[in-house]
C-alpha cells in the first residue's frame, strides 16, 4: 500500500508539472494573440513582428496549426499594407511553399485566402478571383467550420467593379449565410448589397438592406469602408441633399469625395457645381495616378537596381571562374612538359636495362648451379621450421583449450549462482505478494461480512416494522404507529449513510489528485459547520466548543468539499463515541505554510496499538458502537489527495483527539 501511494504521488506530481507547463504555454499564447491584434491596429511594426515570431514558436510547440497560419497571414497582410507590397506577396508565397512541404491543408487554405486579398488590392481581379474560389473550395472540403465571409465579400467587390451586379449580390448573400459571422464581415456584405441594388435601381431592396445595416451599425457602433458611400446614396434616393453633403465631409479619400459631390450636385440639378467638382475630380485623379505611377516606377527601379547588382555579382563570379580555369590550364601545360621529360628518362632507362639484361644472361649459367644448391638447403630448413611450428601450435592449442574450459566452468558457476539469487528474490516477492493477496482477501471477506451485517440490520428492522404496520386486523395506537414510523426512518437513514460512505470511499480511493481551486475563508467554514452540528450535539446532552486561533481574513486555496467531508466525518465519529462531556473543534495557523484542524472528545479514546489501524478501510474497533470503519479511511484518503495528513494525538489523555494538517497556501488578493 505505501509503495502504491508513493507511485501515485510521483505520477500526480509529474502530471501536475505537465499540466502546469501546458497551462503556462496556453496563457502565454492567449496573451501573444491579444498583443498581436493590438500592435496590428496600432501599426507598431517592431513589437508586432517580435510578437508574431514568438506566437508562431508557441503554436508549433502546441501543434496549433490554425493559429500558426493565421499569425503568419497577419504578418503578410501588415507587410503588404504598411511596408512593401512585393514583400507581402513574397510572404504569401512562403506560406504556400511551407504548407505544401508539410502537407498542411489549412496552410494552403490560409495562403490562398491571403493571396486573394493582396491581389484584389493590386487590381489583379482575375487572379484574385481564382485564389478566393480556391480558398472557398478548401473550406468546403476540409474546414466547413471556418468562416469564409471575407472571401465571399472579396468576390462580391470584384463583381461589383466589373460590373456584374446580380453575381455581386449573390456573393454578398453567401457571406451573410456563413456560420459564426462577425459584425465587420456582415456590415461589408450588407454595404455591397446596397451598392449593387443602387446600381440596378432596385430601391425596395436597397431600402430593406439599408435598414438592416443601420440597425447593425447602431448595435455595434461599427462602420465599414463603404458606409459613407451607402449613406450618400441613401440620402440622394430620398433627395436629402443636405444630409448627403454633411456625410461627404467625413469622407477621407479625396478623389471619392470629389466624385460623389459632383454626383450629388447632378441629382440636385446644380449642373454647374457638378461640372466644377467633376473637373476637380479629374485633376486630382490625374495627380494621384501620376504619384502612383512614380511610386511604382520607384519600386521597379529599386528592383532593377537589385537585379543589376545581382548580375554584376554573377559576372564577377564568372570572371573568377575564368581565372581559375586559366590557372588550371597553365598547370596542365606544365605537367605535360614534365611528362615529356619523364618519357625521355624512361627511354634512357630502357636502354640501360637492356644492357644489364645482356650482362645478366652472361652470368646466368654460373649462378644457376648456385641457385640449385641454395634451393636444396632452403627446402631442408623449411621442413625443420614446419615441424617446429606444428609442435608449438599443438602446445598453444592444448593450453588455450584448457583456459577456455576453466573460464567456461567459472562462468557457468557464476550464472548458476546469479540464477539462484534471482529465484530466491522472486520467491521472496511471490511470498510477499501472496501475503498481500491473503491480507486483501481477508479484508475483503471482513468487509463483505461487516457490510452484509450492517446492511442486513437496518433492512431487517425496516422489513419487520413495515410488516407490523401493514398486518391486517392489527390495531395500533397512534403513539405506537409514530414510534414504528420513526424507527423505519432511522433505519432507512442508517442504510443510506452506509451506502453513501461506500460510494465516497470508492470515489476518493480512485482519484489521483484533487483540484485545489476554491478560495476558502477558514474561520467562516468552521463557524458554518459548528453552527450546523451544535443542535445535534446539544440534543445528545453534550457541549460543542470552538477554539479558532485564526485571523478573520485567513483565506486559503484548497478544495472546499474535501475539508467539509473531513471535518464532518470527524464530528460524526466524536458524537458517536462520546457519551457525556463535550466535543471541541480547534483550528490554528501556528506553523508557517501549514493549517492545523483538531477535533477532541471526552469519549473512551483509542489504544496506542490501534492508532494506525483505525485508518485502515473496514477496520472495526470491536466496541459497543458498531461501525463500518469507512469514515476515518475516507478522511485519510482526502488528506493525502490534499497533500496533508491525519493522525491520532497520542499525547491527549482526556478521550480522543484527531489532528489534521494541511498545506496552507494563502489565496491571491
Amino acid at each position: 500500500m505505501p509503495a502504491k501511494r508513493f507511485i501515485l504521488t510521483i505520477l500526480s506530481m509529474a502530471l501536475a508539472l505537465v499540466v502546469a507547463a501546458q497551462t503556462s504555454l496556453e496563457s502565454e499564447k492567449e496573451k501573444l494573440r491579444a498583443d498581436m491584434y493590438k500592435y496590428f491596429g496600432a501599426l507598431d511594426k517592431t513589437n508586432l513582428f517580435n510578437t508574431t515570431k514568438r506566437l508562431k514558436e508557441v503554436c508549433l510547440q502546441q501543434k496549433d496549426e490554425k493559429l500558426f497560419y493565421k499569425t503568419w497571414a497577419n504578418e503578410g497582410m501588415f507587410t503588404f499594407n504598411h511596408i512593401n507590397r512585393q514583400e507581402g506577396l513574397k510572404i504569401a508565397e512562403e506560406i504556400t511553399k511551407y504548407a505544401q512541404k508539410t502537407n498542411s491543408k489549412f496552410g494552403l487554405y490560409s495562403a490562398t485566402h491571403l493571396s486573394g486579398s493582396l491581389l484584389s488590392s493590386l487590381g489583379q481581379t482575375k487572379e484574385a478571383e481564382e485564389q478566393f474560389l480556391k480558398a472557398i473550395d478548401y473550406h468546403e472540403r476540409y474546414f466547413p467550420e471556418e468562416n469564409v465571409a471575407s472571401c465571399y465579400t472579396g468576390l462580391a467587390r470584384i463583381e461589383l467593379n466589373r460590373p456584374n451586379y446580380k453575381k455581386s449580390i449573390d456573393y454578398a448573400q453567401k457571406a451573410l449565410e456563413e456560420p459564426k459571422l462577425i459584425p465587420s464581415h456582415k456590415l461589408s456584405a450588407l454595404s455591397l448589397k446596397c451598392l449593387a441594388y443602387y446600381a440596378i435601381s432596385d430601391t425596395v431592396n436597397f431600402e430593406k438592406t439599408y435598414q438592416e445595416k443601420k440597425k447593425l451599425t447602431d448595435q455595434t457602433k461599427l462602420n465599414d469602408q463603404y458606409s459613407t458611400l451607402v449613406e450618400v446614396y441613401h440620402a440622394v434616393l430620398h433627395k436629402d441633399y443636405d444630409r448627403a453633403f454633411e456625410t461627404l465631409k467625413n469622407m477621407k479619400v479625396e478623389s471619392s469625395k470629389l466624385s460623389l459631390t459632383s454626383m450629388v450636385y447632378e441629382h440636385k440639378g446644380d449642373y454647374k457645381a457638378a461640372l466644377e467638382y467633376e473637373k476637380a475630380y479629374k485633376k486630382y485623379s490625374d495627380s494621384i495616378k501620376g504619384m502612383e505611377l512614380g511610386r511604382r516606377t520607384g519600386e521597379y527601379a529599386s528592383q532593377l537596381n537589385v537585379s543589376r547588382a545581382e548580375n554584376e555579382a554573377k559576372d564577377l563570379r564568372i570572371y573568377n571562374q575564368q581565372l581559375k580555369l586559366d590557372k588550371v590550364q597553365s598547370e596542365l601545360q606544365r605537367r605535360q612538359l614534365e611528362d615529356e621529360a619523364m618519357a625521355l628518362k624512361l627511354q634512357n632507362a630502357d636502354i640501360e636495362l637492356s644492357n644489364a639484361l645482356t650482362r645478366r644472361q652472361n652470368d646466368s649459367l654460373v649462378s644457376h648451379n648456385q641457385r640449385l644448391q641454395l634451393n636444396e638447403y632452403k627446402a631442408k630448413i623449411e621442413a625443420q621450421e614446419t615441424a617446429e611450428k606444428t609442435r608449438k601450435f599443438r602446445s598453444y592449442t592444448f593450453a588455450t583449450a584448457g583456459i577456455l574450459a576453466i573460464l567456461m566452468l567459472t562462468y557457468m558457476q557464476y550464472r548458476r549462482h546469479q540464477q539462484i539469487k534471482k529465484l530466491k528474490a522472486m520467491n521472496a516477492r511471490l511470498d510477499e505478494a501472496r501475503q498481500e493477496a491473503e491480507t486483501a482477501l481477508k479484508m475483503k471477506r471482513k468487509f463483505i461480512n461487516n457490510i452484509s451485517h450492517e446492511i442486513r440490520t437496518p433492512l431487517n428492522a425496516i422489513s419487520g416494522f413495515t410488516q407490523v404496520l401493514t398486518t391486517p386486523g392489527l390495531e395500533l395506537k397512534k403513539e405506537e404507529k409514530a414510534d414504528l414510523g420513526k424507527r423505519i426512518i432511522e433505519n432507512t437513514d442508517l442504510l443510506t449513510d452506509i451506502i453513501d460512505k461506500m460510494i465516497a470511499l470508492s470515489h476518493y480511493d480512485s482519484m489521483i489528485s484533487m483540484e485545489k481551486i476554491d478560495e476558502v475563508n477558514v474561520a467562516q467554514l468552521c463557524d458554518k459547520i459548528i453552527a450546523e452540528y451544535r443542535p445535534k450535539v446539544e440534543g445528545k446532552g453534550l457541549t460543542l466548543t470552538a477554539l479558532l486561533n485564526l485571523p478573520a481574513d485567513c483565506v486559503m486555496t484548497t478544495n472546499r468539499n474535501g475539508i467539509n467531508q473531513v471535518l464532518r466525518h470527524l464530528l460524526d465519529n466524536a458524537m458517536k463515541y462520546t457519551g457525556k462531556g463535550g466535543i471541541t473543534v480547534s483550528a490554528s495557523n501556528d506553523t508557517p505554510n501549514q493549517l492545523t484542524f483538531a477535533v477532541s472528545d471526552t469519549g473512551p479514546g483509542i489504544p496506542v496499538e490501534n492508532c494506525e489501524k483505525v485508518f485502515e478501510p473496514f477496520y472495526d474497533t470491536g466496541g459497543q458502537v458498531k461501525t463500518t470503519g469507512m469514515g476515518l479511511s475516507i478522511c485519510r484518503t482526502i488528506c493525502n489527495l490534499l497533500e496533508g495528513d491525519i493522525r491520532v494525538d497520542n499525547s491527549y489523555k482526556g478521550g480522543c483527539r484527531m489532528v489534521v494538517n494541511l498545506p496552507y497556501k494563502p489565496a491571491e488578493a
